[in-house]
């Protein structure tokens, strides 16, 4: 977490700028975030209607509306909206609306680890980035290791199969097969890799926040 001054008022957000919480925003936030996101001219009513339709989303439903839910709801084409908001569209547009980025991903609220808000905190991890005690995992370590993964949205399905995977290793003491995996989930291997890209066995559970080393795995 870090405080950052806007003209004139404190407004606590994360390393990436996003606010920490959404009742902290307003117009003197949005602007300078617009202009910080490459918006020199400001914001007009086109970018207005956008943002309102965003916060109004997230105030009713608990995370944000698809690029796709605001192009209908806001009479704009895909191509409109990266023109109104270019740097990374639909992101920006859910910095400058004061939106925390855990609440881009509707699935995180399926996710049983603990979900205090995002700060800055220290995971212990090995040489090769798996989490040291599983205890340490929360939610939002799914969403910045799998960002660091340029895995771009968790999906559910992601998230059923993170949490097969922590619920079998605490019950059995092991991880599952990816047999295992495909078949509580109903997905086949194409579907797995689709899921988690290169070594996805291994990449799914980097981001459940196990290790391959531990005893009992590949049993």
């Amino acid at each position: 977490m870090q405080i950052v001054e806007l003209v004139g008022k404190s407004y606590k957000i994360d390393a990436d700028e996003f606010l920490l919480d959404s009742n902290q925003w307003d117009a003197d936030f949005a602007e300078e975030m617009a202009r910080r996101n490459g918006m020199a001219e400001g914001l007009s009513a086109s970018h207005w209607r956008v943002l309102n339709c965003i916060r109004d989303y997230f105030s009713k439903e608990g995370t944000c509306p698809t690029a796709f839910d605001i192009c209908k709801a806001c009479g704009l084409s895909l191509a409109q909206l990266a023109n109104l908001f270019p740097m990374d569209n639909k992101r920006s547009a859910y910095k400058i609306a004061g939106i925390p980025y855990f609440s881009q991903y509707p699935a995180y609220v399926k996710c049983t680890g603990r979900k205090n808000p995002i700060q800055e905190r220290v995971y212990r991890i090995d040489i090769e980035g798996f989490l040291v005690d599983p205890d340490e995992w929360d939610c939002d370590y799914v969403i910045f290791r799998m960002r660091d993964m340029n895995i771009p949205e968790a999906s559910d399905l992601h998230f059923d199969v993170i949490q097969f995977l922590r619920k079998q290793y605490y019950a059995a003491g092991r991880i599952p097969t990816v047999e295992q995996i495909c078949a509580a989930n109903e997905i086949d291997t194409e579907d797995f890799g689709a899921l988690f890209p290169g070594d996805f066995y291994r990449a799914a559970i980097k981001v459940a926040g196990l290790r391959p080393a531990a005893p009992g795995v590949g049993n």
